[in-house]
């Protein structure tokens, strides 16, 4: 990848949702809650009833995407309509649909299209997406439908993509392909699509007897500088923490 394609990707990660919420950047658009609609994909999945729990850790999807046959970014005036922002509602609720969730509402400025999901948040970039899920959402089968859409409708190639959890409470109450980390990697493996496009790695971060964290990653960058080239991601998870202080830590309403 070329630099300025990296720095388009890193303009991505600093746009982030707390802009739109924290640091007065312009809401071009507002679209109130609005229920998806039920496209009936047969997913397979075993449809299990309501258990009582809820398992609150987020799975996480972050995808960069570059043009196909390279170009510069930089010489984009219209951010709107630029890249996966070309992107239509109908497609992004089919996305979400595959993924067990469904569009509740969206705020938009100049850097992306922040989504408020059923199961958490959904971001738009002109050359990044990042999906974040909860519960027992299917997160893993967006992937190829996500590839497609991008280059029919954006004429984008994968660069990035990383997928990321913590162990979950209560495994047994995930569908398919979420019930392990081995059976996730096997899904993304022996995706007839998908195994060839990404040819990523799977790793365990932490104790195996404790609380960790597990992440797969498939990097087609061009780096051009290999030793100083690199993204850093902080997460940061916090259990049983006293509610007065955890009201430090969300907002009521968009100021």
């Amino acid at each position: 990848m070329g630099t300025n394609s990296k720095e388009t990707c890193e303009e991505s990660r600093n746009g982030g949702v707390d802009d739109v919420n924290h640091f007065n950047v312009p809401i071009t658009e507002i679209v109130q809650p609005q229920q998806a609609p039920d496209f009936g994909i047969d997913d397979n999945s075993s449809g299990r009833d309501y258990t009582g729990v809820f398992e609150g850790p987020e799975k996480t999807l972050e995808v960069c995407f570059r043009r196909i046959g390279g170009g510069n970014h930089n010489d984009e005036k219209n951010k709107n309509q630029v890249g996966l922002r070309k992107l239509k509602r109908e497609h992004l609720d089919q996305l979400c649909a595959r993924a067990r969730c469904t569009i509740l509402s969206r705020v938009s400025n100049e850097h992306l299209d922040a989504y408020v999901l059923s199961e958490s948040s959904l971001f738009v970039y002109p050359y990044m997406l990042v999906l974040k899920t909860c519960g027992t959402t299917t997160l893993l089968r967006v992937i190829s439908f996500l590839i497609d859409l991008a280059k029919t409708y954006c004429q984008l190639e994968i660069m990035w993509l990383g997928y990321s959890r913590k162990n979950f409470s209560f495994p047994g109450d995930q569908e398919f392909p979420h019930q392990s980390f081995h059976q996730e990697l096997e899904y993304l493996d022996s995706h007839h699509i998908l195994s060839e496009r990404l040819n990523g790695n799977g790793y365990t971060l932490g104790p195996v007897n404790s609380d960790h964290w597990f992440v797969f990653v498939a990097d087609h960058t061009v780096r051009v500088n290999p030793d100083t080239d690199t993204d850093r991601v902080l997460n940061i998870m916090m259990f049983e923490i006293d509610p007065e202080v955890s009201k430090l830590f969300f907002l009521r309403r968009i100021r």
